[in-house]
């Protein structure tokens, strides 16, 4: 077993967690992995000090990592707005390029919304009802919103489905040499690391998920800084988001009767578990950019 790798397995037979000590074992399989959601279990260190974070190189101003990705995509070791790999850094709405105060769909740019009448709720009372619109990466045509439907007119409609670069925070904010990395790029990343929980990196305080590469032992490390809605901070220390440069794919409708190209994909993670999924765009979540190998 590679050397870091035993590294972590002393760590965790360290550790005074029953459930770290029975799942040890895991790490001989990478950690099991639901290829059809995307999903890592993930595996418990209580403890992680006295190594630095892979560092294999810089792009500009940033450094970033290779973590030996079959596509050869190279990964930023910090967040958008970061200093450091521990550090939060920015939030941001789904295809907007700078922070702000409040994260809802009142302030989301690309979002129009309009009175549309009135609706009855589940007690009977007649409440107003609201037409929601995305103005820009609107690929689907149905909309249900608060008990009124529409379907929009295909002038409303456009094909796009991924961030252009004017609407990409990392290539705003860095330069035309990074970008957000798009779904599949996630979708890599998670398959090709094993994956770790820790509480306190190197004893900054700061709870993230470490992935550790199969290929070369290089590791990244993701801060668990949650979410933001409306002017709140949700779930820092236990869940961490990150978006990436795509609307949501095959959206069930059935499952999702509001309008469908509201939501994007994203990069996410809890103690137990580590996977991609799709999100309302209106929501503030991190950014961790990507650069493609020269």
């Amino acid at each position: 077993m590679r050397k870091l790798l035993l590294t972590l397995v002393t760590l965790i037979v360290a550790s005074a967690s029953n459930w770290a000590q029975e799942n040890v074992f895991q790490l001989h399989d990478s950690t099991a992995y639901d290829k059809e959601k995307h999903m890592y279990n993930v595996t418990l260190i209580s403890e992680f000090e006295g190594v630095k974070l892979t560092v294999s190189g810089k792009n500009g101003k940033h450094d970033y990592v290779d973590l030996g990705l079959p596509s050869g995509v190279l990964w930023a070791t910090c967040n958008i707005g970061a200093k450091s790999p521990v550090e939060t850094g920015d939030f941001f709405s789904w295809g907007e390029i700078k922070k702000k105060k409040e994260y809802n769909w009142n302030t989301y740019k690309w979002s129009k919304i309009t009175k549309n009448g009135t609706y009855k709720d589940a007690n009977g009372k007649e409440k107003p009802a609201y037409k929601k619109v995305q103005t820009k990466y609107c690929a689907n045509s149905y909309i249900e919103y608060e008990g009124k439907k529409y379907v929009k007119k295909g002038a409303d409609m456009d094909s796009l489905r991924t961030l252009l670069p004017e609407d990409d925070a990392a290539t705003a904010q860095w330069g035309n040499k990074w970008r957000m990395p798009t779904i599949e790029n996630m979708e890599e990343l998670i398959e090709w690391c094993d994956w770790f929980w820790v509480p306190n990196y190197n004893k900054t305080g700061v709870a993230g998920i470490m992935g550790v590469s199969k290929k070369n032992e290089s590791f990244i490390f993701f801060p668990a800084a949650g979410f933001m809605f409306n002017k709140s901070l949700n779930e820092v220390g236990k869940f961490g988001a990150y978006w990436s440069s795509n609307l949501e794919k095959n959206v069930d409708y059935m499952q999702n009767m509001l309008d469908p190209s509201a939501k994007s994909m994203g990069f996410y993670f809890a103690w137990r578990w580590v996977r991609t999924n799709w999100d309302d765009r209106m929501f503030g979540m991190l950014v961790r950019a990507v650069c493609d190998p020269k």
